[in-house]
């Protein structure tokens, strides 16, 4: 609902503790292991933290290494039509490409 009324997923939260830390939403995320959320917020422009060498999670380091989440989300599109298209072969690649992105949430995991 936040990112719905314009929040800024960019914006540096500030956390208390014995120091003073800020983090973006998607490194609380990160932190947290809020793997719902992550999706969500690349989605909305969200970009991941440079000083991770590596992320423990596969869905992380594959954007990273592709370079950003909508080259991930046409990589997985593209795999799940190529793994379609000869079950369907009387329908087109672009509806094809158009069914799968909804029907298998792409991106997402």
């Amino acid at each position: 609902m936040l990112l719905a009324a314009g929040a800024d997923v960019h914006t540096r939260l500030l956390e208390f503790s014995d120091k003073n830390y800020t983090h973006t939403p998607m490194e609380i995320a990160i932190e947290g292991n809020c793997v719902r959320l992550w999706p969500i917020l690349l989605r909305a422009g969200a970009t991941l933290p440079q000083d991770v060498p590596r992320f423990s999670d596969p869905y992380l380091e594959r954007i990273r290494e592709l370079g950003s989440y909508s080259a991930y989300e046409k990589e997985h599109r593209k795999s799940f039509v190529a793994l379609l298209a000869p079950k369907f072969p009387r329908l087109p690649v672009d509806a094809l490409s158009h069914v799968v992105s909804f029907w298998a949430h792409v991106g997402d995991y």
